[in-house]
């Protein structure tokens, strides 16, 4: 997300923006489309505090049936700004709680870095297609005997090798 310096006035404002991530960010994570957000920005003083919200989707892969699902995601997350031409000691500031740092010459603040690791951390850690997913259940193989169809996923064919070699 692009946030302007220059067209923030003093006080409360909101900016609503579909932002586009980096290629690298797109294939790492699998993005599908732009990022909404939705920023409320309070200037003060010195300092910009920014409360961002984002919707997004993102390509992920069914833990159990190893289908692509587009997952979506949504979160929230606080930003603040700092100028650098501020007075070095503001009462109950330090170094550490401010994001980044902006001045005059600066048109713009760039915090899809940010935004790209606030949905990284909200990214499901074993996400499913369904909750009753049942997992992979498309590979069959015949048994001669009685016709049976017994339910055999591909990936385990190099260890069934492995097995009969070992006898």
């Amino acid at each position: 997300m692009l946030i302007n310096i220059k067209d923030i006035p003093k006080g409360h404002t909101v900016i609503e923006q579909d932002v586009s991530m980096t290629e690298e960010q797109i294939e790492d994570t699998g993005f599908v489309g732009n990022v909404f957000c939705h920023a409320e920005i309070d200037s003060i003083q010195f300092q910009i505090y920014i409360h961002v919200s984002y919707t997004c989707k993102v390509k992920q892969e069914c833990s159990r049936c190893l289908k692509e699902i587009e997952f979506p995601v949504k979160g929230e997350f606080d930003i603040v700004l700092q100028d650098r031409n501020s007075p070095d000691k503001i009462e109950g500031d330090d170094a550490d709680s401010f994001d980044y740092y902006f001045s005059e010459r600066d048109a713009e603040i760039d915090i899809r870095q940010s935004l790209y690791e606030e949905v990284v951390v909200n990214l499901p850690i074993k996400p499913l297609c369904k909750t009753d997913c049942r997992g992979v259940t498309d590979y069959k193989k015949k048994d001669s005997d009685n016709g049976a169809e017994e339910v055999i996923d591909p990936r385990w064919e190099a260890l069934k090798k492995i097995k009969k070699n070992s006898k």
